[in-house]
């Protein structure tokens, strides 16, 4: 069940805009530009925007001439629009040209990928769920929905997770190579963390629940197999902060924050 509170367009269709939709069709529209991705850049992390807020999630971008105004309406600034189906409210990310971002209803969960340049759709990769147990309820706000996690890249695989715990990966190319579900996350407005990456690992934040209840961890997957790589029972309540890798005097650092 998705609650609702002031009415809102819940799919991305041109012909329905909400101010949201509109944001996130500019968004993608423009970050190809503000990237600086041309064809003489260099393929790495600070080239490309991997994850939420970018590289190191710092919502910094080294590159110049980033398009600061544009308008959906009249067309200004916009360099493509392209229909994405489902409702998300997660961030694209870019990788080598590529845009990818994710939706979902209750039925169904999606992760799209198009072409920078063009906004050409290039693939759209199914993610599996599982059917809910008769104790569960699918209980998100309307303005979270079930898509709010960014998916992030490692430059070799994308991964997604929703609000129902399920988790994929997919290569660049749309071939869905692993998926699990993590089970229902108990959230007061649904699961919203994204994802992040460290050499060959995905790593989820998955917080739910209450500080002593033993439900929220850290947790990494192998990033080709999917296999449980390291798990970390955290005591905190539920949270929706994003995990980053920061280097603190030389060593690298997961940091988290939660109540």
């Amino acid at each position: 069940m998705i609650r609702k509170y002031p009415p809102a367009v819940t799919d991305r269709k041109f012909n329905v805009l909400s101010l949201y939709i509109l944001t996130r069709v500019v968004v993608l529209t423009c970050l190809y530009t503000g990237l600086a991705l041309a064809e003489s850049a260099p393929l790495d992390v600070n080239a490309n925007w991997p994850r939420f807020r970018g590289p190191g999630g710092s919502g910094v971008s080294t590159a110049a001439d980033i398009p600061t105004h544009w308008n959906g309406k009249t067309g200004e600034g916009i360099l493509w629009k392209t229909l994405i189906p489902l409702s998300g409210r997660n961030s694209p990310i870019i990788w080598e040209g590529r845009v990818f971002c994710s939706g979902a209803n209750e039925k169904t969960r999606k992760v799209y990928c198009f072409d920078a340049a063009s906004g050409k759709s290039l693939w759209v990769g199914d993610v599996p769920t599982r059917p809910l147990a008769e104790d569960e309820d699918l209980n998100v706000t309307e303005d979270t929905g079930l898509a709010a996690c960014t998916m992030v890249t490692d430059g070799q695989r994308v991964y997604a997770i929703f609000a129902t715990g399920d988790l994929a990966a997919f290569t660049l190319a749309g071939q869905r190579l692993w998926y699990k579900n993590l089970g229902l996350p108990k959230s007061a407005y649904g699961y919203a963390s994204s994802l992040e990456t460290y050499g060959d690992r995905v790593i989820v934040q998955f917080d739910q629940g209450n500080a002593d209840d033993d439900r929220s961890k850290l947790l990494a997957f192998d990033g080709a197999t999917g296999n449980p790589a390291w798990e970390q029972v955290r005591p905190v309540a539920e949270s929706w902060t994003s995990p980053i890798i920061v280097k603190v005097k030389d060593k690298d650092q997961l940091i988290t924050v939660a109540d």
